[in-house]
């Protein structure tokens, strides 16, 4: 099972992968991974929001896909891939050139409860809206 949101921001598509795959900005938009910092090698660790305990993520950078793939977990030993972000340029949608679709595609773990998945939904639905205000104001 997954789940996507999506949301256009006022940012060309370059501007906005570029915010998106800098994992020092994780922690301002992301609300699983709240002030994430490194915390070894490419791994970063943050809060999450929601429960108040760590976690850990990684990020995949594809520049010519502008996309961006992240490892999450509850442990730095124990990440999974499970979210993907991908923006696409707006004129491929019909939109300004200074536009762009973003969308955040999450996989449901066989572990996760229907309360957990709800949540998990209901953030991303709620981080795109976070993701176009920083992205558009270049809040960093």
């Amino acid at each position: 099972m997954c789940h996507s949101a999506s949301i256009v921001v006022e940012a060309e598509a370059k501007q906005a992968y570029a915010f998106i795959s800098d994992p020092l900005y994780l922690g301002i938009w992301a609300f699983g991974s709240w002030e994430s910092r490194p915390f070894n090698g490419d791994i970063h660790e943050g809060v999450s929001l929601f429960t108040g305990g760590r976690s850990y993520s990684r990020l995949t950078a594809y520049p010519s896909a502008l996309q961006v793939d992240f490892e999450i977990g509850s442990a730095p030993d124990a990440l999974v891939p499970r979210i993907v972000i991908r923006i696409l340029p707006g004129r491929h949608l019909g939109l300004p050139p200074e536009h762009c679709l973003v969308t955040v595609l999450a996989w449901r773990s066989q572990d996760a409860d229907e309360q957990r998945w709800r949540l998990t939904c209901a953030s991303h639905e709620t981080e795109v809206f976070r993701l176009k205000h920083v992205i558009e104001n270049q809040v960093g």
